[in-house]
């Protein structure tokens, strides 16, 4: 600012003289001061402010972060047992299915078998009927001659047949021998066998491969008589 002094209190005259007012430039510093402090004060707070809600947000986003991923791991397990279940019943429909061929097959059997037989005269039908009593007639001589001679009894059961045997372990002794024989998906095998046979399982394997039932008869007595 400038301030002009009168000639009376200056000498030489009225000269103009610049002077600083220290007491206006102080409280303006001053304000200066406070207002930029506070300023500084407000950007720190709002930094602050912004970190914390940045915080909160990335607290926020990870939160829900395992969320979604717990759902995914919820959803990928329920996949799977939408497969499991899927595959299941893709298995009981291939079964059904089975079941059905199997069952139309009988069927189509039962309409040939009947077919046949309204096709086959009386004397055709007499001549089978006659062919299967001779077959039994056979059978029941060689059960008997293998009685006689073995000392052999058959006991029919479920898909199984007891069959007991005399084998002369001692001289002049006939001891009773016997086993259960068991045949599925024409495959024999044997249990409760009494006594024991050590060649019991080599007879067996024998007797799959060539099933010669009589020949498999005569090897176990033999077996037998050698104990």
């Amino acid at each position: 600012k400038k301030f002009y002094i009168p000639s009376a209190m200056a000498p030489g005259g009225s000269v103009e003289v610049e002077t600083a007012v220290h007491n206006d430039g102080h409280a303006w510093k001053l304000a200066w001061d406070k207002w930029r402090s506070e300023r500084v004060a407000e950007q720190r707070n709002w930094k602050s402010e912004f970190a914390a809600a940045c915080e909160e947000k990335q607290l926020v986003l990870e939160t829900l972060d395992a969320k979604i991923k717990h759902r995914m791991d919820q959803v990928a397990q329920v996949n799977a047992m939408a497969d499991g279940e899927q595959t299941n019943l893709e298995r009981l429909q291939q079964q059904v299915a089975a079941r059905r061929r199997e069952v139309e097959k009988i069927e189509l059997d039962a309409a040939r078998r009947q077919d046949i037989a309204k096709k086959m005269s009386q004397t055709e039908i007499d001549q089978v009927q006659q062919d299967c009593q001779d077959r039994q007639n056979k059978v029941r001589s060689f059960l008997e001659r293998y009685e006689q001679e073995m000392g052999l009894t058959l006991v029919p059961g479920d898909s199984s047949v007891r069959v007991t045997l005399q084998a002369r372990r001692k001289p002049g002794v006939n001891e009773q021998c016997g086993f259960t024989l068991h045949v599925h998906d024409r495959v024999y095998y044997v249990a409760e066998c009494s006594p024991e046979l050590p060649g019991m399982e080599k007879l067996l394997r024998t007797l799959n491969e060539d099933m010669d039932l009589p020949l498999f008869l005569v090897r176990v007595r033999k077996e037998f008589r050698n104990l």
